[in-house]
């Protein structure tokens, strides 16, 4: 999203870092699909589901001030 927000979106820094944040965030709901539809454990899909929204909690303010703040090129 970064690469893709810098390419199209050099003129307009607002949108730049909404794009931005928009890419940092994941989502779960589609790993929980298709791991149903790959037929994969559930129990383990449930584990990597939480590890990653409390990753999610932890760490994504920190990483968007880092990534908006050190990587934008103004």
């Amino acid at each position: 999203m970064f690469a893709l927000a810098y390419i199209f979106l050099k003129d307009s820094p607002e949108y730049m870092q909404g794009v931005i944040i928009i890419g940092l965030t994941r989502c779960v709901a589609m790993v929980v699909v298709w791991s149903y539809l790959a037929g994969a454990n559930r129990e383990y899909t449930s584990a990597l589901v939480a590890f990653n929204s409390v990753f999610q909690i932890l760490f994504f303010g920190i990483l968007a001030y880092f990534i908006l703040n050190f990587y934008l090129p103004f």
